[in-house]
């Protein structure tokens, strides 16, 4: 092997860069009768290697310094060292003090009483299958485990109060996800689960807040259940989960982002609960297969939805809605000539002169149907027949 170093003022080395094509790799403790005590961000991109030997005088290994080091299989680190170790043949660098997991292999076994897996920690591990998470764990660091393509299962337990961006992104077969249902965790952060191949996802208890792409790209997503007490959905959460065939909101949720569902080509099913306060219309938009809308409520935001989308086949509303939405959706209708929105319950809003104008629109829009439905009710409503069927 080959190493590229940098020689401090204080006299200690800085590994560089480490050329080579063999499988075991050992760091020198010297260099020149310079104690090396630093490897450098990406200082080893050996595919090829197979055993790694960290000396007692390494004290800083920076971020990533064994990226793309993807068929490592043994990782020790010799006793005596004053920062790092790789205890109970863990194979894996651990930052003593902090109980942290630095960086770790497909053999990896992260030990009891670990707290924070590092950034990157086994980012592009490509042979790893498996890995249990123990009950110590707090914290999981950005893209700690991106890009491992095989890794298969994944159980979150109720130690951990967070996971950063892009933890898991690109797990392309990482079919199942399970958390505690005790997580302390609050939040899904940007692209944690992007691009990962589950079918079905079902939110712990806590979760506030889903931020943008979280699930981004799960091509295979058909269920995911979102939890009561979720309060924002951050905007592409869902994008291009073309296989999501229904989204039901919780009443909890009050914020949704622009185009959650954006790309969601085979839904056709959303239900809104009754707490939004927040909205960006058209987040839809793009779904070309939804049909049916639902609404708890009298959803202040129905006109501009409806103004986006002109394939529904049913718009699910409470009994009691106002004047206003009764006649959104009578509008709708009639601009899509859809019979089987003219419900009672809308029509019951209407006043003598708002049925004339639907009426009159109605006739002239050549919808003798829809002119005919109007007649009816108002002549039920107001004491009829006062007006003739057409």
């Amino acid at each position: 092997m080959k190493f590229n170093y940098i020689e401090n003022r204080d006299g200690t080395i800085t590994i560089d860069e480490i050329q080579g094509t063999g499988d075991i790799l050992s760091i020198p403790s010297f260099i020149n009768n310079h104690p090396v005590t630093t490897i450098s961000v990406r200082a080893c991109k050996i595919p090829a290697l197979k055993e790694l030997y960290i000396p007692k005088t390494i004290t800083d290994i920076l971020g990533g310094a064994f990226y793309l080091c993807t068929n490592l299989e043994k990782i020790v680190v010799e006793k005596g060292n004053p920062v790092y170790d790789s205890r109970n043949n863990c194979n894996a660098i651990i930052e003593t003090l902090s109980d942290k997991l630095v960086f770790g292999c497909k053999n990896t076994v992260i030990p009891i009483g670990i707290k924070i897996i590092e950034l990157s920690a086994f980012r592009d591990q490509t042979n790893l299958k498996t890995i249990n998470i123990p009950e110590s764990v707090t914290r999981i660091k950005h893209a700690a485990f991106m890009g491992c393509t095989r890794l298969k299962e994944l159980h979150l337990p109720k130690s951990i109060k967070c996971i950063e961006s892009y933890a898991f992104m690109n797990c392309a077969n990482l079919s199942k996800v399970t958390f505690d249902p005790d997580i302390a965790l609050f939040e899904i952060d940007t692209e944690t689960f992007a691009a990962c191949a589950f079918k079905e996802i079902v939110l712990p208890k806590r979760i506030r807040t889903i931020k943008a792409v979280a699930f981004e790209k799960c091509t295979r997503l058909e269920n995911i259940v979102l939890n009561d007490g979720l309060d924002n959905i951050c905007g592409y959460a869902f994008e291009n989960c073309v296989r999501l065939k229904e989204l039901r909101i919780p009443d909890s949720v009050t914020t949704i982002g622009r185009w959650v569902c954006r790309g969601c080509e085979d839904l056709e099913a959303v239900y809104f609960g009754s707490g939004i306060e927040a909205y960006e219309p058209g987040t839809f938009t793009e779904c070309k297969n939804v049909n049916t809308f639902g609404f708890a409520n009298d959803f202040k935001f129905i006109v501009e939805e409806l103004m986006y989308n002109n394939k529904l086949k049913r718009i699910i509303t409470p009994y009691n809605v106002c004047r206003f939405t009764s006649l959104v959706i009578l509008d709708y209708a009639e601009r899509n000539k859809r019979i089987d929105m003219l419900e009672d319950k809308y029509m019951d809003n209407m006043d003598e002169d708002e049925f004339d104008i639907f009426i009159d629109r109605s006739i002239n829009n050549n919808w003798p149907q829809g002119a005919n439905k109007y007649i009816e009710f108002y002549n039920r409503k107001f004491g009829g027949p006062n007006r003739l069927q057409i």
